[in-house]
């Protein structure tokens, strides 16, 4: 029985639909989205987090089949809008409830093989305005936040009726330990726990100490300088991990097949594969992000 960390939202407030065009980058979108909420300014998008959340049946389907993972999002909220309807008269837009999230949320470790109409009941208690509605009256969503805001919704599976929100961010009362494995279990996991964290690899010629996660001993050996001394930098604030390029960097970095720049951190998600070199298809060198509620 798996178990993942989620943080779950339960906001009691009412959703909007709005129509976002489904070519063109999210974050062209997010300035109107963010005026239907007055905590939000157009300055606060840097301390806020953006998420994509589908709507899942709450019936036999459990967190498994929707496909969460640790770092997602489970969303539940009172039914008080009508989703766009007919999505393919729409032509190049798409229909999206977007929704005013609570600027809190509560970490939750739950079961991901619970069929997610046995889970309703202890979710709906949680919250006294949606503890007064019938499953019926409520939905539920699984969501993850959006790292690319160049994305297009179309990329991203966006479809009508799902949910895209915008968060304003603070502090969330836990730790999250990172874990950067070998997809190949060639050698063995670094655990990652204090922050800043700098990913590199030490040359014995040079004075300085060597980075916090050492990847010299694991590199290949004909692929000892596969990155740079000063790679990558990993940051945790309030459980969310995130990694940006190092300025020293001399080597190209993905996460997923997202390329990494040096002032632009990404969030990181379990099982998103770290690459190095000028391919994720191709890559000299790949770890494995795990995280973990110590």
């Amino acid at each position: 029985m798996p178990e993942i960390s989620l943080s779950l939202l339960l906001p009691a407030s009412e959703a909007f639909a709005v129509q976002i065009v489904d070519s063109e980058p999210i974050g062209n979108a997010l300035p109107s989205l963010m005026r239907l909420d007055q905590r939000l300014r157009a300055d606060a998008l840097q301390n806020s987090a953006v998420i994509v959340a589908q709507a899942a049946e709450i019936g036999s389907a459990t967190l498994h089949d929707l496909g969460a993972r640790s770092g997602d999002w489970l969303i539940l909220l009172a039914r008080r809008f009508t989703p766009v309807q007919n999505a393919a008269t729409l032509a190049s837009k798409t229909g999206v409830i977007f929704t005013a999230l609570p600027d809190d949320a509560e970490s939750l470790i739950i079961s991901d093989n619970v069929p997610l109409a046995s889970l309703l009941p202890a979710l709906l208690a949680l919250n006294a305005p949606l503890a007064k509605l019938t499953p019926k009256q409520v939905m539920l969503a699984v969501g993850r936040s959006v790292i690319d805001l160049e994305r297009r919704p179309r990329e991203l599976g966006i479809k009508s009726g799902d949910l895209l929100g915008v968060m304003p961010i603070t502090p969330i009362t836990r730790r999250v330990r990172l874990r950067l494995a070998s997809p190949r279990a060639l050698h063995p996991p670094f655990v990652v726990e204090n922050s800043p964290a700098i990913l590199g690899r030490y040359d014995s010629l040079l004075t300085e100490k060597a980075p916090d996660i050492d990847l010299t001993d694991a590199l290949p050996s004909n692929k000892a300088r596969a990155i740079s001394r000063r790679q990558a930098i990993f940051t945790e604030q309030d459980g969310v991990w995130r990694v940006m390029l190092h300025p020293e960097s001399g080597v190209p970095m993905f996460v997923d097949s997202r390329r990494l720049a040096p002032d632009r951190p990404m969030i990181l998600a379990e099982d998103n594969v770290i690459s190095f070199g000028v391919s994720p298809n191709r890559p000299d060198f790949q770890l494995l992000v795990r995280l973990e509620t110590p």
